[in-house]
């Protein structure tokens, strides 16, 4: 079985470069252009750390009560 021919090489790109662009424009908003401060960013790892601790389990119950209503 040949993987290249299975998969979708350009969805699987399509899907992944706007993610990686976005990356690099928070990453040089921080570091070169300085938008944000320090302060600023430690509170905006706050909300995405808490937001990932809490995100999994609606989607899980999101997903078990679509399915088996």
């Amino acid at each position: 079985m040949d993987i290249g021919k299975t998969l979708d090489w350009n969805g699987i790109f399509a899907a992944i470069i706007p993610l990686y662009f976005a990356i690099g424009l928070g990453f040089a908003s921080v570091r070169w252009w300085k938008f944000f401060t320090p302060e600023q960013c430690n509170g905006i790892n706050r909300i995405v750390i808490s937001t990932c601790h809490f995100l999994p389990v609606v989607l899980i119950y999101f997903i078990i009560f679509q399915h088996y209503p």
